[in-house]
């Protein structure tokens, strides 16, 4: 019999009953839902505009402005039409007011009320004003953060192991992203996109989502007692990568490459494009600057299990290039080049790559994990995680 990866039984059912209903927000600043541990949660910091001109920005329901530096309450009102909130000189402009800081605090008297663009957040916003640009950084509970984040990199529809092993392989990447950033005294530790994990806010939750997170609370993976940064991705292709090998640095053992035989379902499993000598050139270009004529060879060098090479030696009638796998993918366009598990063949005057797989294919294949949790072969989300991470351990934080 298989072990069943949740939490004892009793802690469940009081961490449920904190969730209550677990209704979405039901109206113009209505509370949010609120579930998980109440004490010793860590609060994640991410970005949600970066050097921006302006952010939109808006309260629906009562909230404060305070100054950083002295928690001084400098603004405050019922609500907060959204505005175009700018930093100008040294002063912040939010409507007809003018703040002079460069770091102000708006908060929320009911949490999910902060409206950033057009989504509602959780939580509170940190301001930063720097030479006329604005950054805001939604400061979070990481399990309601986790709530919007398990939906947002992961169809909700798939079958809740794989949501669970989603949610703890987030909940290690937020974690060592936060401790790194805190480390080098960074404003914020993730931001919203892709670049870190995709965060949309309390809009994107749901039920499903808010419970596959009390399911797992608190639960990371280690290696050797230490948090690790625990990459996943769309799809493997059917073998992920080394992360030292894609990502440079020392080898981390839990984070080696492993089969992966059950992502086929993926549609971007396999695919194919050509490649004309214009489109070489262009490769040539970005990495040479110079010309080494026509390209009458493409070499993979030192291709790995999942057929990820190391360099692309690109072989002219006047010379030759050798460029970095990720280099290569970008040159000719990450969304054309899903991954850089690829081969390629020689086609009159094209070439021809096959690849397969999305992503980096470090950690986690989100698409293996869905293979691995379906009812036909039932595997948990310990077994799951165990899988891609090799050697980690899961460990109880809070």
């Amino acid at each position: 019999m298989r072990k069943v990866f949740l939490l004892p039984g009793f802690l469940l059912l009081t961490l449920l009953a904190a969730c209550g209903s677990c209704d979405r927000v039901t109206g113009v600043g209505g509370a949010a839902p609120f579930f998980g541990p109440a004490e010793g949660v860590p609060v994640v910091r991410v970005a949600l505009r970066r050097n921006a001109e302006f952010a939109p920005i808006g309260v629906d329901g009562p909230y404060s402005v305070t100054l950083a530096e002295n928690s001084k309450t400098v603004s405050q009102g019922a609500s907060l039409s959204s505005v175009e909130v700018r930093f100008a000189g040294s002063y912040f402009e939010i409507g007809p007011a003018r703040i002079k800081s460069p770091h102000i605090i708006i908060t929320p008297a009911t949490d999910g009320s902060a409206v950033v663009g057009e989504k509602h957040y959780r939580g509170i916003l940190h301001l930063y004003g720097e030479e006329g640009k604005i950054t805001v950084v939604n400061h979070v509970n990481i399990e309601h953060y986790l709530a919007s984040v398990v939906p947002a990199e992961m169809k909700i529809s798939w079958p809740e192991a794989a949501l669970q092993a989603q949610a703890v392989a987030a909940r290690t990447y937020a974690l060592w992203r936060s401790k790194n950033a805190r480390k080098h005294k960074k404003k914020y530790d993730l931001t919203s996109g892709s670049d870190s994990q995709v965060y949309a806010g309390l809009d994107k939750e749901s039920d499903k989502s808010r419970k596959v997170v009390v399911d797992t609370a608190g639960t990371v993976l280690t290696y050797e007692g230490e948090i690790f940064p625990a990459y996943y991705h769309s799809t493997c292709g059917g073998f992920t990568a080394d992360a030292h090998v894609i990502f440079g640095g020392k080898e981390i053992p839990c984070l080696t490459g492993v089969p992966c035989g059950n992502c086929r379902e993926s549609s971007v499993y396999e695919w194919d494009f050509n490649v004309n000598q214009k489109e070489l050139a262009k490769v040539v270009s970005d990495h040479a600057g110079g010309d080494i004529g026509k390209i009458v060879e493409i070499q993979l060098v030192e291709p790995d299990a999942g057929q990820r090479p190391k360099e692309v030696v690109l072989k002219g009638e006047k010379g030759e290039i050798r460029v970095s796998t990720p280099s290569f993918r970008r040159s000719i366009g990450t969304r054309r080049m899903k991954s850089i598990s690829f081969t390629v063949s020689k086609l009159g005057e094209f070439f021809e790559i096959h690849g397969s797989g999305w992503g980096h294919g470090v950690g986690m294949c989100q698409w293996g994990a869905a293979g691995m949790a379906d009812p036909m072969l039932g595997f948990t989300a310990q077994e799951i995680l165990q899988h891609y991470y090799q050697g980690a351990q899961l460990q109880r934080l809070y």
